[in-house]
């Protein structure tokens, strides 16, 4: 990783009407350093292994993989238990009801209401957001080996008014650099999505004009294709292979013209920058006014000799043109890249390929039932031998050896008489057993193997006991369960410091109504809940998040449903932890009240009852 004398500085002070040679030159500095850092990342031996590895298992299971024409012996699909082992974890994971609460540490006094404020903005704010589709994403990508995802602010969400949003990402756009197994202690992340000029200019303005855009990625590809010659149809181009586009085409070749929607690299570097202000004056890092104040809530003031970047640096390129130059605008400091692992090893950053191991179990299993297949196809229709001449053309294309009571007329003058080829006996019995081993150890990577013991029972259990024998025998959900519940722990404190730094009173209003409204509110801006003299990554520090661990599983949930029920009979719970250990979502007050009306009105109705029987009078004196 370069030092901080090699990094090129933007933010730091330098003579006002910096002239437009310097500022070429300055540009074309930092697009080179960038540029080496891509190179670095991208080019590592690690990384290109891993991405073809991901490939391949995304080609196993679209059956992309398998080559038409082959006998079924030769690793054609017979059982995609591969497939299946995939679509059940999603299915598990993706059922999951995590209890994500929000805790404020150190309270303040008059601040304490911002805990139950916080939760209610994030339980709103995971059912509208999308939340649930970005994290299937998320998880699809973590089976694969590691789902990673950017957790950022989009000001064009709410219609304008701005939210949190979290974007999936693919685990071949994004690298890391100097990091050993967590992300936020890399020296610099990288994230290059491929979008389109359009897209550039409408989020960085006229800067973005000047991107020159890549005809690889414009034609769709992520790893670049040849143009089409110009001589050549398009038609007639389209139904080449790719071997000979490859041999054919022309890389940047006249086919500009057919591209609508020009593509790009878009690459953004967030890297630690220990540069410190060498200056004798104060100095404001991020947008600012003429008067040199903070325009943002995410700029600051940097005396002489403190580090211009205490929270770290983002660089964002596309085209040889530098979009973006700033501090991190997130209070919480981190580079906002948390990781779904659903098997975390210690030796690396990624996850650990589990399909590969399905793949390798289900080829076996392909190929002794394609070799099966295969035997009991020359049985229905056995190979006839014979030597050349024997038969007639016409006759030999139109023979059918297999046809029942059929008759065939050689040549005497062939050597010897057609005959059928003999093949060894297949093994079935054998093979079986084999194909039996191995499928039973490869269904305990998946709930299927518990559910399909639990079914082979006399006696059918229950859902709850179903859930109990699922949760227990299948060992690798618990691991891919419990990896995403740190995900999401990571991910939710990103989402509430987003929250705590950009979500005015106008946004909470507008969600929560006056229940949005806290007693700090004076003014509709920013942040404007930070108590003073607080500063702002202090104050998002207070806040975190955590996920119940006894809500991962739901046997975990029986079991403490079943523990409250019990308490609450003996009298050593009271009703109010009861609905809470239930987890029944609605007003226990109003409850509450309900229930005292309800049993107002049933001894209003005895009193009347009695009264009308002449009971509970007192006796006449005499």
């Amino acid at each position: 990783m370069a030092t901080a004398s090699t990094i090129p500085i933007t933010d730091t002070p330098r003579p006002v009407g910096l002239s437009q040679d310097r500022a070429i030159l300055l540009e074309r500095d930092i697009v080179e350093f960038t540029d080496r850092i891509f190179d670095q990342a991208t080019t590592d031996r690690e990384f290109e292994k891993l991405n073809k590895e991901t490939y391949r298992l995304m080609r196993y299971l679209d059956g992309e993989h398998w080559q038409g024409g082959l006998r079924r012996g030769r690793n054609r699909p017979v059982l995609p238990s591969t497939e299946r082992c995939f679509w059940d974890s999603v299915g598990l994971l993706t059922d999951l009801a995590l209890d994500f609460q929000v805790k404020l540490w150190n309270k303040q006094q008059e601040f304490n209401e911002f805990e139950s404020l916080i939760n209610s903005l994030v339980t709103h704010w995971v059912y509208k957001s999308g939340y649930e589709a970005a994290q299937y994403d998320i998880i699809l990508y973590g089976l694969l080996h590691t789902g990673p995802c950017k957790v950022q602010w989009n000001a064009r969400k709410a219609g304008g008014q701005g939210d949190v949003d979290v974007v999936p990402i693919a685990p071949w756009q994004w690298a890391a650099i100097g990091s050993g197994t967590n992300p936020q202690d890399s020296e610099c992340i990288l994230y290059f999505p491929v979008v389109t000029k359009d897209s550039l200019i409408r989020d960085y303005g006229r800067t973005a004009m000047r991107v020159e855009c890549d005809l690889d990625y414009s034609s769709g590809s992520l790893k670049g294709q040849f143009n089409r010659p110009g001589h050549m149809g398009r038609a007639q181009w389209n139904a080449l292979p790719q071997t000979l586009r490859t041999v054919l085409g022309q890389k940047g070749g006249p086919s500009a013209s057919d591209v609508m929607y020009p593509m790009s690299l878009k690459k953004e570097f967030w890297l630690n920058d220990p540069s410190r202000n060498e200056t004798s004056r104060t100095v404001t890092v991020g947008p600012a006014d003429s008067n040199g104040e903070p325009r943002v809530n995410w700029a600051y003031r940097v005396e002489p000799g403190e580090m211009l970047y205490p929270r770290g640096r983002v660089i964002i390129t596309s085209g040889g043109v530098v979009l973006e130059d700033q501090p991190n605008p997130y209070w919480h400091s981190k580079k906002p890249f948390p990781l779904y692992r659903p098997f975390r090893v210690p030796w690396k950053l990624m996850g650990s390929l589990q399909m590969k191991s399905w793949v390798q179990m289900n080829t076996i299993i392909d190929r002794v039932l394609g070799g099966m297949q295969d035997y009991l196809d020359s049985v229905i229709e056995p190979t006839l031998v014979a030597p050349k001449g024997a038969l007639p053309p016409a006759d030999w294309d139109a023979l059918d050896p297999g046809a029942s009571g059929g008759k065939i007329k050689y040549n005497n003058n062939a050597p010897k008489a057609p005959e059928f080829m003999k093949k060894a006996e297949f093994p079935i019995a054998a093979a079986k057993q084999f194909i039996d081993d191995v499928r039973r150890e490869f269904e305990m990577a998946s709930g299927s193997s518990a559910i399909q013991q639990a079914l082979s029972k006399k006696q059918v259990p229950g859902s709850d006991s179903l859930d109990t024998i699922l949760n227990s025998r299948s060992l690798p959900i618990r691991v891919k369960s419990r990896a995403l519940a740190s995900f999401a722990e990571e991910a939710g404190e990103m989402v509430v410091s987003n929250m705590l730094q950009f979500y005015t009173v106008a946004h909470r209003v507008n969600i929560l109504g006056k229940e949005g409204i806290s007693s700090s509110d004076f003014r509709p801006v920013y942040a404007q809940g930070i108590p003073a003299g607080l500063r702002p990554e202090e104050f998002v520090r207070k806040f975190t998040g955590t996920c119940k661990r006894d809500t991962i599983l739901e046997s975990q949930k029986a079991e403490k449903k079943q523990l409250a029920l019990a308490l609450a009979k003996l009298g050593k719970l009271s009703d109010r932890n009861l609905f809470r250990a239930l987890d029944v979502s609605f007003d226990f007050d109003q409850n509450k009240m309900e229930m005292l009306e309800e049993a107002r009105l049933k001894l209003l109705v005895a009193a009347a009852a009695a009264a009308a029987q002449g009971k509970g009078m007192g006796k006449k004196k005499s």
